[in-house]
């Protein structure tokens, strides 16, 4: 227990109790050492072989993982489960717009609590966005399953094969031209070792670190609409043109406060 085990024990016991031990551990080597036969019986019980120290231990693990590494199936996939890559692109598909559907204004607003009967509700007054978003997910999703089909039909999505890789490649991009709810699909798909092979993993854990931002002109109108300011510059002397930072439910802008000076993060989801 915690790296120690027994080196040996020396006895000095009674003849039954050594025939006793050599029955029930067979696996011990019961012997008597040649200066002590001729007195009383003295017997050496010692372990199976095993390391000798806690530093024999760490060498035999550290002998384990250079033979699983030597694998190159298994040390891809302990590099996918790591997230080793994740940061291989500045941005996850880079140059992919986020498709956002601007809706139309009226007196009701979004209900940010799942209720079935105030969605459905609130998109009944809004036909043109539902249509607009449906068009959406043909156009992007079902391009990239006609070409996935076609590639499965050559034989070309063999585990761990380029074709595979280049399928969830470009899954990536649609995942986050869709927005923010598919592109927590495919991180969920990023740890999935049993549907993805390592390869293709990697593709989906950058959707893990970083996306491409939404329009800050659309962010900036969040901004007046939710604070009630004609412009932003009514409340922030600075904010940056740019997010700073993007993820997959929201972007953050660096600003200061027109009132005290203090400076912000303005978080836009």
């Amino acid at each position: 227990r915690d790296g120690l085990h027994l080196s040996h024990i020396v006895v000095r016991p009674a003849m039954p109790l050594l025939l006793a031990l050599s029955g029930l551990a067979p696996g011990l080597a019961l012997h008597a050492p040649a200066a002590a036969r001729s007195r009383s019986p003295c017997m050496q019980i010692k372990s199976p072989e095993r390391p000798g120290s806690v530093a024999d231990m760490s060498a035999a693990m550290a002998d384990m993982r250079e033979q699983l590494a030597a694998d190159e199936r298994t040390s891809a996939l302990i590099s996918a489960m790591r997230g080793t890559n994740i940061n291989d692109d500045d941005n996850a598909a880079s140059g992919t717009t986020l498709q956002v559907v601007e809706m139309r204004a009226g007196d009701d607003s979004l209900p940010t609590e799942y209720d079935p009967a105030a969605l459905s509700a609130y998109f009944r007054k809004r036909p043109g966005a539902v249509l607009t978003r449906i068009g959406q997910l043909a156009l992007y999703g079902g391009a990239w399953v006609a070409k996935t089909l076609l590639s499965a039909l050559r034989g070309e999505l063999t585990s761990g094969s380029e074709g595979e890789v280049a399928a969830v490649a470009g899954l990536r991009d649609v995942l986050v031209s869709l927005g923010p709810f598919y592109i927590k699909l495919g991180q969920a798909l990023s740890i999935r070792p049993d549907i993805l092979s390592p390869q293709a993993m990697v593709q989906l854990q950058q959707l893990c670190d970083k996306v491409p931002p939404f329009e800050s002109a659309v962010a900036m109108q969040c901004v007046r609409d939710e604070l009630g300011v004609e412009d932003v510059s009514e409340l922030f002397s600075t904010i940056t043109p740019e997010p700073v930072a993007a993820a997959s439910l929201g972007q953050v802008y660096k600003a200061t406060l027109r009132e005290g000076g203090d400076e912000v993060a303005v978080k836009v989801q």
